[in-house]
């Protein structure tokens, strides 16, 4: 399971309560929290263990550079010369640790990335699935896989806040369409909070208001985004039967 943004808000009480052993988020987050301005291999290249009150968290920190690759770098190249170049990363890792065990974790989007590759990525995914396999220095595992075979792990009292975008939220709050957003969903939330048992309708729209793409694309004038959001607010005060404080036929940009 990757989570894109981790919150200390949270207290990560809701992944002990849901009995989620583990998460994949950004280096970015680990470096933000261990206060480096540098990555080395030995601080990114394994596994950590969170330890709370409410028990224990796994977590996994995907390599930036080798994730953003796939993601958004390969799919110009030739298939052949972009699994030559991954591999050449993976070559270089292996030759940092020698004999010794390292953990690379890749992590993205998925549903992103492959409507730009020739063939869907079919291609990229075979070639490389093919390289490792036959990869004498390479074993690749589930997540469960690899924290049964190796329980020993780096330890953390505590996690950062931020996304794996920069490591901060700025992606989703900050610019002034982004807050004003956020402010009617907020206006709306508490006016669902207001009513006494109130349609399963309304906590279903409350839910779409409150999906982070909303948020994600405001600020870059996306105007469709901006109707849809506007008509789903419209929508959630005619199930619960108020009028809004704003005017919703007004563009938020």
């Amino acid at each position: 399971m990757a989570f894109r943004t981790i919150s200390r808000a949270a207290n990560h009480t809701f992944f002990t309560e849901n009995k989620i052993n583990w998460i994949v988020t950004d280096e970015t987050i680990l470096l933000k929290r261990l206060k480096k301005n540098k990555r080395t291999p030995e601080i990114i290249y394994k596994s950590y263990n969170l330890k709370i009150k409410e028990g224990s968290l796994n977590i996994l920190f995907r390599d930036k550079n080798l994730s953003d690759l796939i993601g958004f770098v390969y799919q110009h190249w030739d298939t052949a010369k972009a699994v030559e170049d991954f591999m050449s990363h993976l070559t270089s890792i292996h030759n940092h640790f020698r004999d010794k065990d390292c953990l690379v974790v890749v992590a993205l989007d998925g549903e992103n990335a492959w409507e730009y590759y020739k063939n869907d990525g079919k291609d990229f995914l075979n070639m490389l699935y093919a390289k490792i396999s036959g990869s004498d220095f390479i074993k690749a595992v589930t997540v469960s896989e690899y924290l049964n075979l190796k329980p020993k792990q780096g330890k953390l009292k505590e996690m950062a806040a931020g996304s794996w975008i920069d490591g901060d939220f700025m992606k989703w709050i900050g610019c002034p369409a982004k807050n004003k957003a956020w402010e009617l969903v907020l206006g709306a939330r508490r006016s669902l909070d207001a009513i006494q048992n109130p349609p399963e309708l309304a906590w279903k729209q409350i839910h779409i208001l409150e999906g982070s793409d909303w948020f994600w694309w405001y600020g870059d004038k996306q105007r469709q985004f901006d109707e849809l959001f506007r008509m789903h607010l419209k929508n959630f005060y005619k199930i619960i039967d108020k009028t809004p404080s704003v005017n919703l036929d007004t563009p938020l940009e």
